[in-house]
């Protein structure tokens, strides 16, 4: 019996460990402004949620863990995920495949999930908290805050892209002999989100323009 007892306290056990690996994540995805905007249309497009928890599935190629549903027609889009418990990383798509995301190219979407998780996010709308933190790139960004020109530099040269705080993309450059230089002076005040990357290395700096 205390045998019995024991293999059945070990099963319990393992299965509460296994349970830890794992958490619900509930996409929320607000579309109002899109659909005011009459970029995006309920009647005749599809929203599809994807990241590297379902290794980056093309959007639109697995339905079953992609699409996201207005149920109650409030315009806000949702789906539950089960996900690793950890780093994930996501975008939401309209329609199926990779060209109509909430921008072009980087930066993902990024939360650190510890246990069930409620996402509200907003179609096309990236805080400086979603994006993912400096990795492993080495460089200087100056000065910060910045009035006029912003100078970027590096032990390589690397990809710059600047978006605002909604995450709109600004600006892209490619620096040459490890520098370049960016021009803040006619955008308007604020903090803005500069990203400097290669294929294997990010950092991501929050730049306040005065």
């Amino acid at each position: 019996m205390k045998k019995i007892l024991f293999f059945l306290g070990i099963a319990i056990l393992s299965f509460g460990a296994k349970a830890q690996d794992s958490a619900v994540v509930t996409f929320n995805v607000d579309m109002r402004q899109a659909i005011l905007d009459s970029t995006f249309n309920p009647a005749t497009d599809t929203l599809f949620v994807t990241g590297n928890f379902l290794g980056w599935a093309e959007p639109g190629t697995d339905f079953d863990n992609q699409l996201m549903t207005d149920e109650d027609n409030d315009s806000v889009y949702t789906r539950q995920s089960v996900v690793p418990v950890g780093e994930i990383q996501y975008k939401y798509f309209k329609n199926r495949g990779w060209a109509q995301g909430e921008w072009n190219g980087d930066p993902n979407r990024v939360v650190q999930v510890s246990g069930d998780t409620t996402l509200n996010d907003v179609w096309a709308v990236l805080t400086p908290e979603a994006v993912k933190p400096i990795q492993s790139v080495k460089v200087s960004v100056a000065p910060n805050p910045v009035v006029n020109i912003l100078k970027i530099s590096a032990d390589k040269n690397y990809n710059v892209a600047v978006y605002d705080i909604n995450g709109k993309l600004i600006n892209t450059i490619q620096m040459r002999n490890n520098t370049s230089e960016i021009d803040f002076s006619a955008l308007p005040l604020g903090t803005y989100i500069v990203k400097v990357y290669n294929a294997t290395e990010t950092g991501v700096y929050k730049v306040v323009k005065r």
